[in-house]
């Protein structure tokens, strides 16, 4: 199965969320929507 991975975008922050195997999603990080969250995500 693809690996799926979904991020939502909001004035503050940002949360990147992973599809598991059931088909649900599961939140995996909650980064500031700032430069040094984008730098989180990139690592």
């Amino acid at each position: 199965m693809a690996s799926v991975v979904g991020i939502d975008i909001a004035k503050k922050t940002f949360d990147v969320a992973t599809r598991l195997c059931n088909g649900k999603y599961r939140t995996r990080l909650k980064l500031a929507n700032d430069e040094s969250g984008f730098a989180a995500l990139l690592a």
